[in-house]
């Protein structure tokens, strides 16, 4: 008997025998290989049951999730608003700045009667036209518009609001309905508007550029009284 070694297949005609794969696991219904295509960051995949593929589209979005992560923490302010803005409402009509005054229509911060009197000492310099308003109140709606306008048409005199024994929603709600363009103060129990000996808004006072107070007109503004008293506190 030869001792020589058997031949092996290869050795058999050039050819190579071929080698049995390991059984591949069937997929889950929700499983990548099941799913057939996906799109990531622009580029489309398709998913052939490979076991590998699964692996090389978590690769591709991990980068991709900690990317969008990164993106979204730098756009939000410690306040959760989404510019890191403090108020996302339109910026308040100012004549004078003065750190006590909102820069927001709608920034409606709440304030004592110390801190009214302080704003009105940053303001002076400036006419001032005080307005005490609710939403809920009619004849607040009235003239509302007509208040706007004049802020408007009227640069030189600041304007500011008293939202008095209000809930902030429907002060929110008034000052967007009606275009108010001045800043307001927050009066939720109504103290700044008693020191001001108002019973109700609506209630208007006028002060001069010296802080003196030169009129006031109690109940819904007409055109007329406030053309009258805008020109006296003016001169």
């Amino acid at each position: 008997m030869s001792n020589a070694p058997a031949k092996t297949p290869a050795a058999v005609g050039g050819w190579t025998p071929l080698r049995r794969l390991p059984a591949v696991r069937p997929a889950r219904d929700r499983s990548i290989s099941r799913i057939g295509e996906s799109n990531v960051n622009g580029a489309v995949f398709m998913f052939d049951g490979s076991t590998m593929m699964p692996m090389t589209l978590r690769r591709l979005a991990l980068p991709l999730l900690v990317s969008v992560v990164v993106t979204c923490g730098c756009t939000v302010g410690s306040d959760g608003s989404p510019d890191g803005s403090t108020s996302g409402g339109s910026p308040a009509l100012t004549v004078t700045p003065a750190p006590l005054l909102p820069a927001t229509v709608d920034a409606l911060p709440s304030m004592s009667v110390e801190e009214f009197h302080m704003l009105l000492t940053q303001l002076e310099g400036s006419p001032v036209v005080v307005n005490v308003w609710a939403s809920w109140c009619g004849p607040c709606k009235t003239e509302a518009p007509m208040l706007a306008a004049a802020a408007t048409e009227h640069p030189g005199v600041q304007f500011i609001g008293i939202d008095a024994e209000d809930s902030r929603d429907g002060a929110e709600r008034f000052i967007d309905s009606y275009g108010v363009p001045f800043p307001s103060v927050f009066d939720p129990d109504g103290a700044i508007q008693t020191d001001l000996e108002v019973i109700g808004p609506p209630m208007t006072v006028f002060f001069d550029a010296d802080g003196n107070e030169v009129a006031r007109a109690a109940g819904e503004l007409s055109q007329d009284t406030l053309d009258e008293h805008l020109a006296a506190i003016s001169e």
